[in-house]
C-alpha cells in the first residue's frame, strides 16, 4: 500500500538483506585441590539486527537503515570456587563487549511539531565487573550468607542517529550521538546482600537479609547529546553541562524477612511461607527512570519535560501456601 507521506518509498518490496550468524562457546574447569577450583568460560556470538531497527520510519516507508550489520558479543568470565563442609565461596570476574548494536525510538519533537523516528547504529557497550558470594554454616541450624557485585557498564562509542520526520516537513538527517563513556541504565551496577538463615529438622525455616544497591543512572535522551541540543550556547556556558550530563540516581537499601514451615498431612506435603519485603517501609527508593525525549531546543530548559522515575514498593507482605501430592 502506498503511503501518501512517502509515495516513492512505501510501495512494494524493500531490498533484501542477508546476515550470516554463528556462535562459539567454550568452558573449562581446573581442579586445584578437592576444595579449590578454577572455572573459565568464553563466548563469541553474532546476532542480526531486529526488524524494528532495520527500517527508518517503518510505518511510513520501506527505506533500509544505513550501515546495517550483525551485532557481536565477546564475553568471558573466570571464577575461583572454594567448597568445604562449613564454607562455600565463589569469586568471579567478567567482561562482555557488545558492538554494532542498533536501537530505535519514536517521540514527539516540539521544535518541528511532528512525531520523529530515531534509529541508532554503531552502538557499543561494555559490561565488566566482579561478583562475590559466600555462605558459612555456623552450626546445624544457622548459616550466614553474603553476596556482592561491583560493575562498570558503559557505552563505548558515539553512534550515528538516523532521524525521519513523520509529517515530511524536513528530509531525513543523520547526526552523531555523543554518549561515549555514559553509563548503561536499567540496573544497579553496585549491589550487595547480607543475611542470616535458620532451618531445623522440624521443617521450620527463616531468614533476614539486608540489601543495598547503588550506582544507578537515568536512561538518557540521545538528542540531548547532540550539537543541535546546545545550538546557540557559547563555549563554557554552564547550561551545556546541565543539558548533556547523565543523572546519577540515589542508592538505597531494604531489609527483608521470611518465615516458613513445611509439614506432612497423610500423603500430602504442605508448605506455608510469610515474607515481608522492605520492613522499614523505605518509600524513597528510585529503582529506575528515563529522560523524556521531548526537549526545549529553543530555550534549553531541561525541566520543561522532566524525567520520569520508577519507585520501589514500600512495606509489602506475601503469604504463600502450596500442597504437593
Amino acid at each position: 500500500m502506498v503511503n501518501g507521506r512517502a509515495p516513492d518509498s512505501s510501495y512494494g518490496l524493500s531490498p533484501w538483506n542477508h546476515f550470516l550468524n554463528y556462535g562459539i562457546k567454550a568452558g573449562a574447569t581446573y581442579k586445584i585441590t578437592g576444595h579449590n577450583y578454577l572455572v573459565g568460560n568464553l563466548a563469541y556470538i553474532t546476532t542480526p539486527p531486529l526488524p524494528n531497527t532495520s527500517f527508518i520510519d517503518p510505518e511510513i516507508k520501506n527505506i533500509i537503515t544505513p550501515n546495517l550489520r550483525n551485532s557481536t558479543t565477546l564475553s568471558g568470565d573466570l571464577s575461583y570456587i572454594y567448597k568445604a563442609p562449613k564454607l562455600n565461596v565463589r569469586f568471579t570476574a567478567y567482561e562482555s563487549i557488545m558492538q554494532h548494536l542498533s536501537d530505535e525510538m519514536s517521540y514527539f519533537d516540539d521544535d518541528i511539531n511532528s512525531f520523529v523516528n530515531l534509529t541508532e547504529t554503531g552502538v557499543n557497550k561494555t559490561y565488566q565487573g566482579f561478583e562475590l558470594g559466600a555462605e558459612y554454616k555456623i552450626n546445624g541450624n544457622f548459616s550466614v550468607v553474603g553476596v556482592g557485585a561491583l560493575g562498570n557498564y558503559r557505552y563505548t562509542s558515539e553512534p550515528t542517529a538516523h532521524i525521519s520526520v513523520e509529517n515530511g516537513s524536513s528530509n531525513d538527517t543523520t547526526m552523531t550521538i555523543y554518549q561515549k563513556n555514559f553509563y548503561v541504565s536499567g540496573t544497579p551496577q553496585d549491589a550487595g546482600s547480607f543475611g542470616i538463615k535458620y532451618s531445623n529438622q522440624k521443617y521450620w525455616h527463616a531468614s533476614v537479609n539486608f540489601n543495598y544497591f547503588d550506582k544507578m543512572y537515568l536512561d538518557f535522551s540521545p538528542e540531548r547529546r547532540t550539537t543541535r541540543a546546545i545550538s546557540g550556547l557559547l563555549p563554557g556556558d554552564t547550561a551545556i553541562n546541565t543539558i548533556t550530563q547523565q543523572q546519577k540516581l540515589k542508592g538505597g537499601y531494604t531489609i527483608d524477612l521470611s518465615v516458613g514451615k513445611s509439614f506432612r498431612v497423610k500423603s500430602y506435603f504442605i508448605s506455608i511461607n510469610l515474607s515481608v519485603k522492605n520492613i522499614l517501609n523505605n518509600q524513597d527508593l528510585i529503582i529506575n527512570g528515563y529522560e523524556q525525549m521531548r526537549y526545549d531546543f529553543v530555550l534549553h530548559h531541561v525541566d520543561k519535560f522532566p524525567p520520569k522515575y520508577f519507585y520501589g514498593l514500600g512495606r509489602t507482605f506475601f503469604l504463600t501456601a502450596s500442597i504437593r501430592i
